[in-house]
């Protein structure tokens, strides 16, 4: 029993890696929303039954994709003590962020709407608080006001500006984050 029960934790992490491997093939050419889980199985090599084991849904597997890239956000905040020093340098420091975001209106969906329970929220939750550290911590470092409220509204600012409609690419949003982020510097 102990065999095999030590025996199923590597597959089942070779079959998430097989999941999340043929959804990044199959993402590189189409929108989220046109893959369907069984055309994820098919390219993964597994049986749809294991994508939706492993995943609670099809938007779970955005969320993992969604939850990596916020961790990179924050990784690369933390590499930059000084990235909070004015309006224009913070935004520029969350800028492939804002790239990504503007990848596909599914991450959009999904920061916004979709990803409140579940699997997308246990996923989601932590990875966005640890943003939200990295942004607090930056800007006590610039010696703002009530930092913790600082990051939650630049958070709120980078939601705004990717789901409003009036960007269509990382330099205008970028642009446009640094200007709304300046009242957070008043």
């Amino acid at each position: 029993m102990v065999q095999r029960i030590k025996n199923v934790q590597p597959r089942s992490g070779q079959t998430r890696a097989a999941i999340i491997s043929a959804v990044e093939t199959l993402w590189k050419t189409r929108s989220f929303d046109t893959i369907s889980v069984a055309e994820i199985a098919v390219e993964a090599g597994v049986a749809k039954g294991s994508v939706l084991a492993h995943f609670s849904e099809k938007l779970a597997i955005l969320a993992e994709f969604l939850g990596r890239a916020l961790d990179q956000a924050t990784s690369d905040l933390e590499c930059d003590g000084d990235f909070a020093r004015n309006a224009q340098s913070l935004a520029g420091s969350i800028r492939p962020l804002l790239a990504y975001l503007l990848r596909d209106k599914a991450l959009l969906r999904l920061l916004t709407t979709d990803g409140d329970e579940g699997q997308c929220h246990d996923i989601l939750d932590p990875a966005l608080l640890r943003l939200r550290g990295a942004l607090a911590s930056g800007f006590a470092t610039a010696q703002l006001d009530d930092p913790d409220l600082c990051a939650d509204v630049f958070i709120a600012l980078v939601v705004q500006v990717v789901v409003s409609g009036h960007v269509t690419d990382a330099d205008e949003a970028q642009q446009e984050l640094g200007r709304l982020a300046s009242i957070l510097y008043r």
